[in-house]
């Protein structure tokens, strides 16, 4: 979620080099002639990456992916004119990693170098950087959505996505033109119930700003500079273990948060020391450095105490709540930060559910007063290019399907011409996979009542694969006795949580035999037992928590977080002609056989 500002955010098209690639159709752009023999720098880069990223990004791409966005790191560092500038430390930690959030990778950093170059070529790279937002915004706008993070190209696709993804397609828009980016993220504003993300990009030797899709005159410039500069916590993450000069937060083989708050407001330590009721100091207590937010006191840090009981963090000059947690013990304890002398003590002197009291009064930081200012002919001039590019968004826009072409789609019924007379509009730029999968489905009903049971963003990025795959693979509601509510939305439906929506059906049926099938699905027990036994759980190797594709769990089987584990299950039971979720308000795994009762899967028991 964003706060929403003054200025209009607008979009545009994306060239006819990119339609005529075929990008619209799939949401991924096939490789283009024959794979080069690499080189020996790509194969150096190739091996840091798969050595940092997380587990997901190893089993559901191929090499052969990672080896063409490597050479295009390349290509960009030795063609654009600053490239030469940027250390190895920079160019390996925030231009040629492909990640940037929980986004779907895809061809981005190849089809962004083709229109951004040319246009950035003659310039130095402050002004490539205000160059690269202005096109990022005659692509993409504001508008809230859900959590999944969609990638950079489905962004262009449907022109607009809420801060995440706009940091997240701006992020992936300077990578590919060899500008060192990332995205910054603050879990909660300290004032108000909200969060946000944004990009800093690494010019003149330090790290500077800006909004995603939000071009202003200068770095540095954006509606949130008051916000920011009372912020308590702002981060940012890489891939892989960082060595730059800034607080870690959090570090593994795999994935490092960085703690960027001191580039955006005044900052001091947050340090307290845990003991026990009698004052003596607590090792590795859990301590959560929370913000009062959204009616919840919610963890904008963790560390854990050392020897002498202390945990310290960098944070905003605002007040928090700490609480410390050892064993079934807990303690809490307000501080001011940069205000608190000696240490502030929190005693674990509470058995956690006791009940007890204690009056808090908070008090948020002070607004910072030194903003950037530009000039009149700087704002006049930024707010005509705008308007441009407001225009050349509304003409992309304008070949979006209408409401009425639903009634060309050959359908039989009312209800269904009124069902896709809201998912036609609604799948902005992917339109025409929309249509053809619904004129090209036998069934027809049946493909609308499909689409029906997946999200509007689903609507605006899911592949005609993915819909043909599901349609094909599932037997047709009058074979399996079951109400249309549970067929669609749990049988049927390609969607379980978050994932990338891929197909899997098949694969995974083709690893188990046909008697073993008929007993499954007959007793979906032995689905969860076999799922128990075969998957081996761990989280180590994913600490962004990113989802793995079903089939990328079904190969590998080892080593794979449980949430990944709980999509796996859902979908191969699926699969089976088995209905299952995810609970709605648990995220646990359930089945039924009948549609009306729901089985829970505990697979620690």
């Amino acid at each position: 979620m964003k706060q929403k500002h003054p200025i209009g955010l607008r979009i545009g098209y994306i060239s006819a080099a990119l339609l005529s690639s075929g990008i619209f159709a799939s949401g991924v752009v096939a490789a283009q002639g024959n794979k080069s023999a690499a080189k020996p720098e790509t194969d150096v880069l190739i091996e840091k990456l798969y050595r940092s990223m997380s587990l997901p990004d190893s089993l559901d791409y191929s090499r052969d992916y990672f080896e063409r966005n490597v050479n295009a790191s390349l290509k960009a560092r030795k063609e654009m004119p600053w490239g030469k500038e940027i250390s190895d430390e920079l160019f390996e930690n925030f231009v040629v990693p492909l990640r940037t959030n929980n986004e779907t990778l895809d061809e981005s950093r190849i089809e962004f170098y083709k229109e951004l170059a040319p246009r950035v070529r003659n310039m130095d790279m402050e002004q490539a950087a205000l160059e690269v937002n202005h096109w990022a915004h005659e692509k993409v706008t504001y508008r809230p959505s859900d959590a999944r993070t969609s990638s950079p190209m489905a962004s262009v696709k449907t022109s607009w996505g809420r801060c995440g993804e706009e940091s997240a397609f701006v992020v992936a828009a300077m990578r590919s033109v060899c500008i060192p980016a990332r995205q910054v993220y603050t879990p909660r504003w300290a004032h108000t119930d909200d969060n946000h993300a944004w990009v800093e990009v690494f010019v003149n030797g330090r790290w500077q700003f800006l909004g995603g899709c939000e071009p202003e005159p200068i770095l540095n410039k954006a509606w949130f500079n008051a916000p920011a500069s009372r912020g308590m916590l702002m981060n940012s993450r890489t891939d892989g273990v960082y060595t730059g000069s800034e607080e870690i937060l959090f570090s593994s083989p795999y994935y490092t948060l960085i703690n960027v708050t001191e580039n955006y407001a005044p900052t001091a330590t947050a340090q307290v020391k845990v003991t026990d009721a009698k004052g003596k100091p607590i090792k590795d207590a859990d301590v959560s450095f929370c913000l009062y937010n959204y009616a919840e006191f919610y963890p904008i840090a963790r560390r854990k105490s050392d020897a002498a009981g202390t945990a310290s963090v960098t944070t905003g000059k605002g007040d928090l709540l700490i609480i410390a947690v050892k064993g079934d013990s807990i303690g809490m304890e307000k501080i001011s930060v940069g205000k608190e002398s000696p240490i502030p003590v929190v005693a674990i002197n509470h058995r956690i559910g006791d009940e007890f009291t204690f009056d808090l009064d908070l008090v948020p930081p002070v607004q910072g007063k030194n903003l950037p200012v530009v000039s009149e002919r700087q704002e006049t001039e930024n707010n005509r290019r705008k308007a441009e590019e407001d225009a050349i968004r509304n003409a992309y826009m304008a070949t979006f399907a209408k409401a009425e072409e639903s009634m060309n789609l050959g359908l039989d019924n009312a209800a269904d011409i009124a069902t896709m007379s809201n998912i036609l509009p609604a799948s902005y730029g992917n339109h025409q996979v929309i249509k053809e999968f619904v004129k090209t489905s036998p069934d027809r009903r049946r493909a609308v009542g499909i689409l029906k049971s997946l999200s509007e963003k689903d609507w605006r990025d899911v592949e005609l694969e993915v819909l043909r795959s599901h349609y094909a693979e599932t037997k047709p509601i009058a074979e399996t006795g079951l109400d249309s509510v549970t067929y669609f939305n749990y049988l049927a439906n390609p969607r379980v949580s978050y994932e990338w929506l891929t197909p899997y059906k098949k694969e995974i049926l083709s690893g188990i035999s046909k008697d073993e099938q008929k007993r499954m699905a007959s007793d979906p027990r032995l689905w969860v037992e076999w799922v128990r036994k075969n998957i081996k759980v761990s989280g180590e190797k994913n600490p962004r928590g990113l989802n793995i594709r079903p089939i990328s769990v079904w190969k590998h089987r080892r080593d794979i977080d449980p949430h990944s584990r709980d999509i796996f299950f859902v979908a191969g039971a699926r699969s089976l002609g088995i209905p299952a979720r995810l609970n709605p308000l648990s995220d646990k795994p359930e089945y039924t056989l009948d549609g009306k009762t729901w089985q829970t899967v505990e697979f620690s028991t």
